[in-house]
């Protein structure tokens, strides 16, 4: 038998059927009873009791009380009250309505309540005793009928069956009240079985207080059949009954449960609705069948419970917890099977909750928030969806699933983790399989999250979207997660999604397919430990409006293929810890539009493959911490677009780096390590600009550069040393361009050590900072040009012990366009310098030859050349500017075979040390030192006039010819000549050469005077010159002028040479100097025997007038 304890409630709205004021007629009953039969006036005017109410064997009795002989027809439409004791035979009623308010009716046989007009029996109180089949709501005929029984505190006793709508267009209703009252709530004892709704008919029982049995069973007919146990008790003999509507807790106000016993069987037909306005609560322990829908809470001020416990049953066809109002399903255990969809918080204001502890629940399709909050808890057991598992579908939801213990979640085609609301999955344990896809954050305005922890199992058969219109997150703290479609985080445009991994014991994510964080939209992953692995390719920022980022802080982070940084969108890495390994190749910035960096500041990072950044996009890799191990090349700057990596600690490895393969590639190196290692020729390699359109560089100002060798290739390349130390294993560099100390503020230094060799077109050392390169003895350098201290700012030293064939100009202390810093050229023993072009010394060079030999075309000396010993080499000229200076060592000797030009400057000639100009001079310069300075070419002192003075000894080789110019006859300022402090040896050519406008200073109408021109003065004159010879200028007019030249020994302590031009008297012309030692006899006349002649024993006048020497001074020993 069913039991079922309801609440009292609804009475006072019950009685208020009962306000009618009503007259009495008093009649002795056939027990002997004095009883009231109360009758309204009918349509006729009639009363109740009069003719053709009541019949008695077929004939009609006129205004007696029935007995139990009679046959009661209710056929007027007015109203009947009962006080006290009656008996009937048959009772029926088609119009009116008949209230037992005390004692009992007794009815021997059938009662009709409805038959075929609207009939209703109201019981207040007492009994009501029906011997054989009570039908209320019976059609007969044409006309509906409508049949009503309230039962508040009395007792109804029916011997046989009760039938609730009886035929086509009948309705039966059955309200068992009670209410707010001292009596006893009603009650019902059925003997035989409830029908309800029969050939057509609509019947409802609702029990809103005491207690409905049925002793038989529960028959659900052709037509509509509903229970509403809205409070009190309903027992069901045999404990199985159907109808087409069962509810509990369905009007509103009311409070009504249910229990299915272990062995019964509920059938709903139609719906069963479990607090539909009221409070329900229905516990199934047996079975309980729903055609159509379940529905717990289903209006507003709804509350529905469903306690489903071990062994039970539930099937429908729908189940609705929580449609508008509240509903919660406690599912202990038994099995639940819904063969279309289960809905958790369906409508806008629902709230559902579904909590499955053991057995099984399986749904075709199963919403969890359609449009309002629904969740689903469960913590054992097994659910399993056919088709699809949304939660939070529609604007406003709010979906909640929480899987833990051991639990498994099967999921046969897709699941959305907020569709157009939002969504929640908590995994903290258990198994959770989804045989097509899921998406968290399906639209725009949605929002989806999956919690993953514990020992969880998490499995996908397609693909998993987090953020494909809207937000989805994913947090992985515990559990195995395995995808084996694609992962995408943020999928459209506006999208965004994210993957957040910690640390646990176990577990992980595997994706089968390719990552894809930020597709169209933008996706982030964090790695704070664990492990993920990728075993197809992973992209970040896929197409041109992705943006995808990772962050990977501890953990192992695999990717079995290639791995994208930037693919047509934007991507960025950040490491800080873990291990992050790529099978394949690791792109950043890979297609014209992409975008990609690499932060690499801790962990470890290992490319089976090659590195590619900047393949077609931007791309750019920093290195603060860690180490990255490169199998094949990195590759920086593939086509069309700038890619950087800047190293400032930590190490990278790889067997080879391309720098600006045909774009723009710029490696930045402060600090770390990089090693180029590998098993094959090629291995080892750092090159840079490899195609025609390639541009690469590489900066290196701190920590070490370790390769085997330095190539270029068919585009344009730069090494820049600003710090740091560059280990060339195999000794060959071969660069474009070479720097060392390039940058601002930098201090870089290189060593070439013995075979090693460096080929460039450009090397500077110091460009806009400080530089050193040495060159050992067995090294070279092979350049097109070079600069040491390029710019203003910069510093550069160059050591040189080795081979620099510079093929160019070479500029010390500046560059091609101009004056720079402070620059330093050292050519040491076993120096072979060549330069081919110019060598330029600025104001601030140096260059010190301390032995080995150095050549060049030329060199223009603005700065120092300080030379102590070697081979000095000038194929064409040696410029010397002005503030330039030429320094001879001490005990050094050089010999300047080339062309020599002075435009100011100085030499500075050492103690012991010689300079020898083996080639032409043009202009002259002052001398220092107390070395020897010897003359053995062409003497052009140029134009204007001066004194040359040297403090230590001058010499005039065999094969020298000299040039001195006379303009005038002030000493020092009108004519060249020499002053030697120590020693002077003359020998060669003394070519005199007067300037025109000495002929101001001649007049032949005057008498003559001696002219004369003291040319050189030295402590002491040795030898003399072998030939001198003047310019013809004096033609005819003059033909009567004499030369000679004098050597003058001791005069006022010094040797003096010179030069008198005076009158003829011997008549002789211009001659060759016949040779001898100062103070030789014979006079110098121009014959064949000419004569030195000492002053002042000789004094020789010009014989034309004294007037032209005016303002002259005259030089004479007088």
């Amino acid at each position: 038998m069913e039991t079922m304890t309801g609440f009292i409630g609804g009475w006072k709205k019950g009685v208020a059927l009962f306000s009618s004021v009503v007259f009495a007629v008093v009649a002795t009953t056939a027990f002997g009873e004095t009883a009231t039969w109360d009758g309204d006036i009918n349509s006729n005017s009639e009363l109740w009791g009069g003719s053709s109410n009541w019949t008695k064997s077929g004939t009609n009795v006129d205004g007696e009380v029935p007995d139990f002989t009679m046959q009661v027809y209710v056929l007027n439409g007015g109203m009947a009250n009962i006080y006290g004791d009656y008996e009937t035979n048959d009772f029926r009623m088609s119009n009116g309505e008949v209230v037992l308010r005390s004692g009992s009716l007794y009815t021997y046989g059938e009662a009709w309540i409805g038959s075929t007009g609207d009939g209703s029996f109201q019981v207040v109180q007492g009994e009501h005793t029906v011997t054989s089949d009570m039908y209320i709501g019976a059609h007969y005929g044409a006309s509906e009928s409508l049949g009503t029984y309230d039962l508040l505190w009395g007792d109804l006793y029916a011997g046989w069956d009760m039938f609730l709508g009886y035929g086509s267009d009948a309705s039966g209703f059955f309200n068992l009240i009670g209410g707010d009252s001292p009596l006893s709530a009603g009650r019902v004892f059925l003997d035989g079985d409830l029908n309800i709704g029969f050939y057509g008919g609509s019947g409802t029982l609702t029990i809103t207080d005491g207690t409905f049995g049925v002793g038989g069973k529960v028959v659900r007919g052709t037509g509509d059949s509903t229970i509403y146990v809205d409070g009190g008790q309903l027992n069901v003999g045999d404990g199985s009954f159907s109808v087409n509507t069962f509810g509990v807790g369905y009007n509103d106000g009311t409070d009504g449960s249910y229990v299915v016993e272990i062995g019964e069987t509920l059938k709903a037909d139609d719906n069963e609705i479990v607090g539909g306005s009221g409070t329900g609560f229905l516990t199934v322990k047996g079975t309980n069948t729903i055609s159509k829908t379940l529905t717990i809470g289903e209006s507003e001020s709804g509350d529905g419970r469903l306690q489903l416990d071990s062994g039970a049953t539930l099937s429908a066809k729908n189940l609705i917890v929580g449609e508008s109002g509240d509903g919660f399903v406690n599912h202990i255990g038994g099995d639940t099977t819904i063969a279309n969809t289960l809905i958790v918080g369906s409508d806008s204001g629902g709230e559902g909750e579904y909590k499955l502890k053991d057995d099984s629940l399986s749904a075709y399709i199963e919403v969890i928030g359609k449009y309002g909050i629904g969740k689903l808890n469960q913590q054992g057991g097994s659910n399993t969806v056919t088709t699809s598992l949304t939660l939070g579908r529609s604007s406003g939801s709010d979906g909640t699933y929480s899987l833990s213990g051991d639990s498994t979640l099967n999921v046969g085609t897709d699941e959305i983790i907020g569709e157009n609301g939002k969504g929640t999955f908590n995994h903290t344990e258990g198994t959770h399989l989804i045989g097509g896809d899921i998406t968290l954050g399906s639209s725009a305005d949605s929002d989806g999250t999956y919690n993953l922890s514990g020992y969880s199992f998490f499995y996908i058969d397609g693909d998993e979207v987090i953020g494909k219109s809207g937000d989805g997150t994913f947090t992985h703290t515990g559990g195995f997660h395995t995808i084996k479609g694609d992962l995408t985080l943020g999928a459209a445009t506006g999208s965004e999604g994210s993957y957040h991994i910690e640390h646990i014991e176990g577990g992980g994510l595997a994706v089968r397919g390719e990552g894809i964080i930020g597709d169209a939209g933008t996706g982030f992953f964090t790695q704070i430990g664990n492990v993920s692995d990728f075993s197809n390719n992973l992209i970040l920022g896929n197409t041109a409006t992705g943006l995808g980022s990772v962050e990977h802080k501890g953990g192992t982070f695999l990717v079995a293929k290639d791995e994208i940084i930037g693919n047509e969108g934007t991507g960025s890495f950040l490491q800080t810890g873990g291990d992050h390994r790529v099978g394949d190749d690791l792109f950043i910035g890979n297609m014209s539009t992409g975008s990609g960096s690499y932060d690499m500041q801790g962990g470890s990072l290992y490319v089976g493959d090659n590195l590619f950044i900047g393949e077609e996009g931007q791309g750019s890799f920093t290195q603060s911490g860690g180490s990255v191990a490169i199998v094949d090349h990195l590759i920086l700057g593939s086509f069309a677009n700038t890619a950087t990596y800047d190293l400032s600690g930590g190490s990278i490895s790889a067997k080879q780096f391309m720098i600006g393969y045909d774009s723009i590639g710029i490696f930045n190196q402060t600090g770390g390590s990089v090693e180029l290692i590998g098993d094959d020729s090629n291995s080892g390699m750092l090159r840079m600009g490899k195609a025609g359109a390639g541009t690469g560089t590489y900066n290196l100002s701190g920590g070490t550069l370790n390769v085997a060798k330095v190539w270029k290739g068919g585009g344009s390349d730069t090494l820049n040393i600003d710090g740091g130390t560059l280990t060339v294993r195999e000794g060959s560099i071969e660069i474009d361009t070479f720097r060392v100390g390039n940058a601002d503020g930098s201090t870089g230094s290189h060593t070439l050590t013995s075979g090693q060799t460096l080929v460039a077109t450009t090397v500077t050392v110091g460009e806009n900072g400080d530089g050193s390169l040495t060159i050992e003895n067995g090294s070279s350098v092979t350049s097109e040009t070079g600069s040491i201290a390029a710019k203003s700012a910069s510093t550069g030293t160059v050591n040189v012990a080795g081979s620099w064939q510079n093929a160019g100009d070479f500029h010390v202390g500046g560059d091609a366009s101009g004056q720079g810093g402070t620059g330093t050229l050292n050519v040491n023993a076993g120096a072979d310098v060549v330069i081919g072009d110019q060598l330029k010394i600025y104001q601030s060079g140096t260059l010190n030859q301390n032995g080995g030999s150095l050549s060049a075309e030329s060199i223009q000396l603005e700065g120092q050349l300080n030379y102590s010993g070697g081979t000095f080499a000038i194929a064409n000229e040696l410029v010397l500017e002005s503030n330039s200076m030429l320094d001879v060592a001490e005990d050094s000797s050089l010999v300047l075979d080339n062309k020599v030009m002075f435009n100011g400057g100085g030499i500075h000639v050492n103690d012991n040390a010689k300079l020898t100009f083996a080639d032409s001079v043009f202009g002259v310069t002052n001398f220092t030192g107390e070395g020897l300075v010897t003359f053995d070419g062409v003497l052009d002192l140029g134009d204007g006039y001066d004194t040359f003075e040297t403090s230590g000894d001058m010499a005039f080789g065999e094969n020298s010819f000299t040039y001195m110019g006379i303009g005038g006859m002030d000493y020092g300022s009108d004519y060249d000549t020499f002053k030697v402090a120590d020693d002077l040896w003359l020998g060669g050519m003394l070519d005199i050469l007067f300037d025109i406008s000495i002929l101001d200073y001649i007049d032949s109408r005057i008498t003559m005077r001696n002219y004369n021109f003291d040319l050189f003065s030295a402590e002491n004159i040795l030898g003399e010159f072998d030939d001198i010879s003047f310019n013809d200028i004096f033609g005819d007019t003059f033909s009567h002028m004499e030369w000679e030249l004098k050597y003058i020994y001791d005069d006022f302590g010094m040797d003096v040479v010179r030069l008198n031009i005076s009158e003829s008297i011997f008549g002789g012309g211009s001659g060759p100097i016949g040779g001898g030692p100062i103070g030789g006899g014979g006079p110098i006349g121009g014959g064949d025997n000419p004569t030195i002649v000492s002053e002042p024993e000789s004094m020789w006048l010009f014989a034309f007038g004294l007037f032209a020497l005016v303002g002259i001074r005259k030089y004479s020993s007088a």
